[in-house]
């Protein structure tokens, strides 16, 4: 768990007894502020499977079933998550199944609003970069021409300078090379260097 305000969040939403089902779960989050919900949803992203209780699953469940059954609100809980949330890993969780559930359950419905606030959001266009569809999907092509795909790749290292990281790994992977399960006892810096250059 990341920080004390995920445990705070997770301690509440534990503690709730309206969280005891789903369908109970779905009521009071439907009534929460949207930049509560994006909280709840950042912090429920950070938990474990191990670590999650009937409440939590209970929260998870209704984040997997949002985009399909309130596309609106999925779009602002995405957009207010985007512009609160700072661990940038757990936002590139929207991308694992929440955005393209709403795109394949409700595109029709969400293209527009996505393609005009896209326009001022760039943390939007960049979310929207590592969106994968097969060739014939519906909305690829209006996805694709709002999208910062480069962006969301991040910074890409030229050909040349990819060789002479190569070159500058090599002499230091195998000099400090040790068969599997061996330590590195006269050098303990050595293992580190090798193990970084793989």
């Amino acid at each position: 768990m990341g920080s004390t305000e995920d445990a705070d969040m997770l301690a509440l939403i534990a503690a709730a007894p309206e969280l005891a089902t789903p369908d109970d779960t779905e009521v009071l989050l439907d009534a929460m502020p949207i930049s509560e919900l994006a909280s709840i949803w950042g912090a429920v992203q950070r938990l474990s499977r191990r670590d999650r209780t009937s409440a939590t699953w209970s929260a998870f469940l209704y984040f997997d079933h949002l985009p399909h059954k309130r596309p609106d609100r999925a779009l602002d809980l995405a957009l207010e998550v985007l512009r609160s949330e700072p661990d940038k890993p757990t936002v590139m969780q929207l991308n694992d199944k929440f955005m393209l559930s709403l795109l394949f359950a409700h595109g029709a419905a969400v293209i527009g609003r996505i393609e005009t606030e896209a326009k001022q959001n760039a943390g939007l266009r960049w979310l929207l970069g590592g969106m994968h569809f097969g060739p014939d999907e519906p909305f690829k092509r209006r996805i694709e021409a709002i999208a910062d795909s480069r962006g969301w790749r991040g910074p890409t290292i030229s050909r040349a300078g990819r060789q002479n990281t190569r070159l500058i790994a090599r002499p230091c992977r195998w000099r400090n090379w040790r068969a599997p399960g061996s330590s590195n006892t006269r050098n303990p810096s050595a293992t580190a260097t090798t193990i970084s250059s793989r």
